[in-house]
């Protein structure tokens, strides 16, 4: 009896957390979509609303702190760039791109200081991935692999193209497979490079099938942005029942998107823009929608 009511509170734990994260990412797609209509006070208070959660992604700290440089709010930017800075560091390029908008807020002695500080933090933990490289060197040779077969070299090797494709096959399956294993064991790779999202949208349609929930859960657990398994869905609903239109990513979806909204904000993805922060596109549907 006591280990079925553990079961029952572990269980309860992993769909409230899970939950918790598709909260959080709907709140901060309502917040960045506001953001970008210029209503900055609006965004202030939806992201402030998705910290609440205790959830923290480096770079939405990062974007919250923008909007409280555009409200022209020196103490609160500062405190949101230092929790950045604390949360796994800042991409030094984002802040000297985003320079004049923060010295406009902040004193510019004070910023300057904080790039170099961000700058020494940095290079601290590159220098400890480097010394703790295994998973890293895993991942970094799975990317390779994934294109082994996809190289431009592949022309010069004069391989007929029936052989090419089955040497493509069996090569896909493994490096899904291997990709499977560092799932189950570690989850999706922290810091793991945007390259190695790429394999998802390789899957083969048995992989897809069989791993397709392994894959949303890492969404759920906030380990995998939304966009990537949504794109992978979209190409994968593509190639085997002829829709891309499930998620909206790829096709022409320019129809009547309640049914597609539904099911992005289901997962957490941003029912107005595809990509991740900073590399936005509009959907195509995006003018049909409205905040509420």
């Amino acid at each position: 009896m006591k280990l079925i009511s553990f079961f029952v509170i572990l269980m309860s734990h992993i769909i409230a957390s899970a939950q918790q994260f598709i909260d959080y990412y709907n709140l901060r797609n309502e917040s960045i979509f506001q953001f970008y209509n210029n209503n900055y006070q609006t965004a202030d208070s939806l992201m402030s609303e998705a910290l609440m959660l205790k959830i923290r992604i480096t770079k939405d700290i990062y974007y919250h702190a923008i909007v409280n440089a555009h409200l022209k709010n020196p103490h609160k930017t500062k405190r949101l760039l230092e929790l950045a800075k604390s949360s796994k560091g800042i991409s030094t390029k984002w802040l000297e791109s985003d320079k004049d908008l923060f010295i406009s807020t902040l004193d510019t002695e004070w910023y300057q200081q904080f790039i170099d500080s961000v700058k020494s933090d940095n290079k601290v933990y590159f220098n400890r991935l480097q010394s703790e490289p295994v998973l890293k060197e895993i991942i970094d040779a799975l990317i390779e692999r994934d294109q082994m077969y996809r190289s431009e070299l592949i022309d010069s090797l004069n391989i007929a193209q029936s052989e090419l494709d089955t040497l493509l096959l069996l090569n896909d399956i493994k490096v899904q497979q291997d990709l499977i294993e560092i799932i189950t064991k570690h989850g999706w790779p922290d810091q793991a490079p945007e390259t190695l999202n790429t394999i998802l949208l390789h899957f083969t349609p048995q992989n897809y099938y069989q791993y397709a929930g392994l894959i949303l859960n890492e969404v759920k657990k906030g380990n995998l942005d939304p966009y990537w398994y949504a794109s992978m869905v979209d190409r994968l609903e593509l190639l085997i029942n002829q829709n891309p239109c499930f998620y909206g990513i790829w096709g022409d979806c320019n129809i009547e998107s309640n049914e597609i909204v539904k099911r992005r904000r289901e997962i957490g993805l941003s029912p107005y823009w595809n990509g991740p922060f900073r590399l936005y596109s509009k959907v195509k549907f995006v003018n049909k929608l409205s905040s509420n």
